[in-house]
């Protein structure tokens, strides 16, 4: 009679052939569940967060901010890392390097994102989000002992509207630039 349903050695086979298959499945279904950004409704929020959360790479904050003039609600806001604080540079990267996350603004104008890290961003929406005025949409600024975002520029141009922001330790602290000391 064959038995080797039973077999511990093929049982083991089975399993280790299969390993690598499992291991991409929960990496992939990782990436999906955990790559996604906030686009719950930050009116629900009852305070912004400014205590910061240790991520992969440090400390990092739960953003919210507004659009300001005649926005279209539903309209999307992305989030966009930049190397510098010139709308020059701003609007080159916008351009060619793609969002890390996005947000729907709600009736209110509202949106918000999650965990995110120090550095230089800029909050991008579409001139096609706007009914008439338009205006830039800006973080919520905050500063503590230990961490700050302040809004270093907003503007933009024929296809975009710019907030640009720097989240910051109270080590390093950005000139006009947006270089960090």
């Amino acid at each position: 009679m064959n038995d080797t349903c039973c077999d511990p050695m093929v049982r083991f086979s089975l399993l280790y052939r299969s390993l690598p298959t499992l291991f991409s499945v929960i990496v992939f279904a990782g990436l999906l569940l955990g790559c996604n950004s906030h686009t719950g409704d930050p009116a629900d929020s009852t305070a912004p967060v400014f205590s910061p959360v240790i991520g992969l790479n440090g400390p990092c904050f739960d953003i919210e901010g507004r659009v300001r003039g005649d926005f279209i609600p539903g309209s999307n806001v992305t989030l966009h890392p930049v190397s510098s604080l010139n709308m020059g540079s701003i609007l080159y990267e916008i351009r060619n390097i793609r969002p890390i996350a996005g947000s729907t603004v709600d009736e209110n104008g509202e949106f918000g994102f999650v965990c995110v890290s120090l550095g230089r961003y800029a909050f991008v929406t579409p001139m096609s989000s706007y009914r008439g005025q338009v205006g830039a949409p800006l973080p919520h600024e905050f500063e503590t002992p230990d961490y700050s975002l302040k809004v270093a520029l907003q503007g933009g141009d024929s296809r975009y509207i710019v907030g640009a922001f720097s989240i910051q330790g109270s080590t390093g602290r950005a000139d006009k630039a947006g270089r960090v000391r």
